[in-house]
């Protein structure tokens, strides 16, 4: 009898002790993602403000300022191989609008087929809302193209420059992705870091074509 009860004690004092560490853990894990989404909160609101700054900024300067030239200036006058060239080039496909729906429709289909619903809204919404206030703000800034005199031009466009459309795009696509590579179930792939160089190379595409 005293060794039963010593026995069940112990498996007592056992379950008490692997409650109190769940406890512990489901606090910690509590704590980490208060801070998560207060990061994430304050960068949404640091980026927004910026935003902001910059719009009116460039609404009262519309022309171009002395550093942006010299920059994109280098940039173009940078002598790629001819691969970068390629992969570059490759990459601004996927930027125009025909392309970019496709793609679109067809990543949206296949999370929806796997039935991941609140993710393919999400994707959805954020582009089309991003294109959205992107439009609008181009509206409101009205900056005109860059000119062919004072840098090299793919293809000439007649709609406004800032924020540059094709930029905001690929940023909120690849962002949006990037951020959905974050949430469950599917952080289990880690593809992560693979949608990364493909902003980078959206800029330089850019950048590179002044299209």
């Amino acid at each position: 009898m005293k060794r039963s009860t010593h026995m069940d004690s112990s498996t007592s004092l056992q379950n008490a002790h692997k409650r109190s560490s769940a406890g512990e853990t489901g606090h910690v894990q509590e704590r980490k993602s208060r801070i998560w989404r207060g990061v994430a909160i304050a960068l949404w609101v640091i980026g927004l403000v910026t935003l902001i700054t910059a719009s009116v900024l460039t609404r009262n300067h519309p022309g171009p300022w002395p550093i942006e030239v010299t920059f994109s200036q280098a940039v173009q006058h940078v002598h790629y191989w001819p691969w970068v060239v390629a992969v570059l080039d490759f990459v601004g496909t996927f930027n125009n609008p025909t392309p970019t729906g496709v793609v679109l429709g067809i990543i949206c289909a296949v999370i929806l087929l796997m039935g991941w619903y609140l993710q393919a809204a999400f994707l959805a919404l954020t582009v089309g809302v991003g294109n959205g206030l992107d439009a609008i703000i181009g509206n409101y800034v009205l900056r005109p193209r860059p000119s062919p005199t004072l840098v090299h031009v793919d293809v000439p466009l007649l709609y406004n420059s800032f924020p540059s459309g094709h930029v905001c795009h690929m940023m909120v696509f690849y962002g949006s992705l990037l951020y959905l590579s974050f949430t469950r179930p599917v952080r289990t792939w880690k593809y992560h870091w693979v949608l990364l160089p493909f902003q980078v190379f959206a800029v330089l595409n850019r950048m590179q074509s002044m299209a």
